[in-house]
């Protein structure tokens, strides 16, 4: 087992950076105003200095950012803590640093939460908040994360969605697969490297509904090259994390879900609330309304219309931003975007981007945008803006400009957006930025949602204070007042805008980089179908089906991983083929380095979201109705396919998605929908190391010591 956990109270991020840093040294004072007058030189020489020294300085640069792609090994080096938001990426992170060790301390805890409509309710945390800290990284950084767990009668653990872990599967940190739970009051170091992965991504729970109940957070990790290209040039980014919020815990509703009953239609429990960054500011429903029908259940429920937003219903405003769990549902999250960054402060920068300087008027800003909830798709769009799409989970894509977007449970995308001229000429200065609940997959009404929550896109006359992006908000500060859509001299162009579809997307033609998509015509090509059905069994409850399975969670001292189901760390040149082991659990065992096709036909009649772990596989096409491979074959795109960890499989469609299994461990498949998951609708991938590199892998201690831990009677 790792060391306990240290004392840190006050910090959420210890990042240990590469190399000595400078101490700093004490000079002579600096001189007084009429010294630096009489010493200063005359425009002309000011000029040739200038001169010189970008022609000295610039073959340095383009030296340093070229070396800034050599791998350089961990080495001893100096701590420096820092803490900041979960919302706030640092102004000054080294984005050319060398490879570096980031270690994080964390503690998973249950803590009630007060509010207007629910009373109290519970939220799982870490370090007393949710969302969680952020994690920022480079690529090729190492990550430790130390993860007590301070909940009293459950088992946790933490998955990092979307990050491939090479050569450490049994860090995946899904409960039962990778992993036994964390029991109560013991630490798990995490310690995996992010590769060469970067992108918009985010970590949570994956033991039971605690993703659900509040754990959750951001992770970023960057490149130079994401940095320095012409169509990602931007001034400033900001992360946004939503999530459908239920006003009552998880864990209470899911029996309900699961349990015999006589209803024809499985009715997933419908949210209460969206939350942005923590923050549901949004539409607020009648008191006295909301007090008569109290006696309304997940289950048998009725909406009546409302919509009103104004400072009459947001008592809250505007102290947005407070640590208080108060009436969190009344705030406001604030984005602050800096106005007025001139040509001469973007030099440097615009050595690096074909000499494209960005204006006062066009200075753009990058929302990364993460969809951390259960089950509600989101609609987000920014009033007055025009959202360019750069990136979507991790993968970067053509640019593409929409005027609002769909966030499916667990997928990120990344935006620019630039303030309109005519805005600027009005003095409008703020914007609502809005998060809407996309209701088809609602089974009944539920009478206490609020179906958008809000937040504010504010631009600051002046530079503000060095890595702030959320509010300090003042008695002046006012509301927006826009509408949504676009400012009126730009109309014509915003409703031509395309209507955003996910499987248009397409990498940059310009991305020499991108890996090519392995040829599924070898005799090692493999095709496995995949049939995702929800049915009521022979008992009378709901169940989720993959091919014929139903997957059931482990018990708490079980894991596939450890217990080493089919030979993953023991055995290799197993012959591709699924096998259904006791407990339910599907396992399809592949060969390494195999190219496998995933033919996904969906029965239900709404749209799941697929979660991939370890991979990012190709996403060759979708449809509605049956997959016919005679004549849906012919629309798969073997050519420049998008590749990412989350996809949309529409009601009563199919997908087809592809893999190169050339990452060892056992991995889950699963709908990202928490309620189908923890309903039986997840299989697993065994992938076994090479031959050449003997067949076995020693799990870490501390794995297989946890899963030991729950097996030891309680006395003990």
């Amino acid at each position: 087992m790792p060391d306990p956990w240290p004392n840190a109270n006050a910090d959420d991020e210890q990042a240990l950076l590469m190399g000595d840093l400078d101490s700093g040294t004490s000079g002579r004072a600096a001189p007084s105003a009429p010294e630096r007058w009489e010493a200063r030189p005359s425009r002309r020489k000011r000029f040739s200095a200038i001169f010189a020294l970008m022609v000295v300085v610039t073959p340095f640069l383009f030296l340093l950012w070229m070396t800034s792609w050599v791998a350089y090994p961990y080495s001893n080096s100096t701590t420096i803590t820092t803490v900041h938001d979960s919302f706030v990426l640092d102004s000054k992170f080294d984005w050319h640093a060398p490879p570096a060790i980031r270690v994080y301390y964390w503690t998973v805890s249950a803590v009630p939460m007060s509010s207007e409509s629910s009373g109290n309710r519970t939220r799982v945390v870490v370090n007393g908040r949710s969302p969680g800290p952020v994690i920022e990284a480079n690529a090729h950084d190492r990550i430790h994360v130390y993860v007590t767990n301070g909940l009293k009668d459950q088992g946790t653990s933490i998955h990092w969605h979307g990050l491939p872990l090479p050569e450490t599967p049994f860090y995946d940190g899904a409960a039962g697969i990778s992993q036994c739970p964390i029991p109560p009051g013991k630490t798990l170091l995490y310690n995996f490297t992010v590769g060469d992965w970067t992108g918009t991504t985010w970590w949570h729970g994956h033991t039971g509904m605690q993703h659900t109940d509040g754990l959750y957070g951001p992770i970023i990790v960057h490149s130079p090259q994401d940095h320095n290209t012409a169509q990602t040039n931007y001034t400033a980014e900001h992360v946004l994390t939503f999530a459908d919020i239920l006003d009552t815990p998880a864990d209470e509703l899911l029996p309900t879900y699961l349990s015999s009953h006589d209803m024809e239609t499985v009715p997933e429990p419908v949210p209460d609330r969206v939350a942005i960054n923590g923050l549901g500011g949004g539409p607020h429903h009648d008191k006295t309304r909301r007090l008569s029908t109290g006696s309304a259940t997940p289950i048998h429920a009725a909406r009546t219309p409302q919509e009103t937003h104004g400072v009459e219903d947001n008592p809250g405003y505007p102290n947005t931003n407070t640590s208080s769990d108060d009436q969190r549902e009344n705030k406001y999250f604030e984005i602050q975007v800096e106005q007025g960054r001139t040509c001469a402060v973007l030099l440097l920068f615009v050595l690096f981007c074909d000499g494209q300087c960005i204006s006062d008027d066009y200075s753009r800003t990058r929302l990364r945008l993460i969809h951390a909830g259960t089950f509600a798709p989101l609609r987000i769009s920014v009033d007055h803006h025009t959202l360019t799409l750069i990136e979507a989970d991790g993968s970067p894509v053509e640019p593409v400009k929409v005027r609002d977007l769909v966030l499916q449970p667990a997928q990120r995308y990344s935006v620019l957006i630039a303030r309109e001229r005519g805005d600027k000429e009005d003095g409008v200065d703020a914007f609502w930025v809005r998060a809407v609940m996309v209701e088809d997959k609602f089974a009944y009404d539920n009478p206490t949602r609020h179906p958008e929550a809000r937040a504010i896109l504010r631009y600051t006359p002046s530079p503000s204070s060095a890595s702030t992006a959320t509010s300090t908000s003042t008695a002046s500060a006012t509301l927006p007042t826009t509408l949504p859509g676009p400012y009126r001299t730009v109309e014509a162009e915003w409703y031509a805008l395309p209507h955003f579809d996910e499987w248009a997307l397409k990498p940059p033609s310009t991305d020499a980089a991108r890996r090519p998509i392995p040829h599924n015509n070898n005799i090692n090509a493999h095709t496995i179908p995949f049939i995702f059905s929800i049915q009521r069994t022979h008992e009378l409850n709901w169940r989720s089906f993959i091919n014929g399975t139903s997957w059931e969670v482990p018990e708490n001292g079980e894991a596939s991983g450890v217990g080493d189901l089919v030979g993953v760390y023991s055995r290799v040149g197993r012959e591709a083929e699924v096998k259904v082991w006791p407990g339910d659990q599907l396992v399809a065992t592949l060969q390494y380095n195999q190219t496998v096709d995933f033919i996904i036909t969906n029965l239900d009649d709404g749209d799941h979201p697929f979660h991939l772990h370890g991979y990012a596989p190709w996403i060759l096409g979708s449809g509605r109705g049956r997959y016919k491979p005679a004549t849906s074959a012919a629309n798969l795109d073997l050519k420049t396919p998008l590749r990412r960890d989350t996809f949309t499989v529409p009601s009563r469609g199919w997908a087809v998605i592809r893999i190169l299994a050339d990452n060892p461990g056992y991995w889950a498949f699963h709908c990202h929908i928490v309620w189908h998951m923890m309903g039986g609708g997840l299989f697993q991938l065994a992938i076994p190391l090479p031959a050449s590199d003997g067949g076995a892998v020693a799990l870490p201690e501390a794995i297989v010591e946890q899963c030991r831990s729950w097996a030891k009677p309680k006395s003990l």
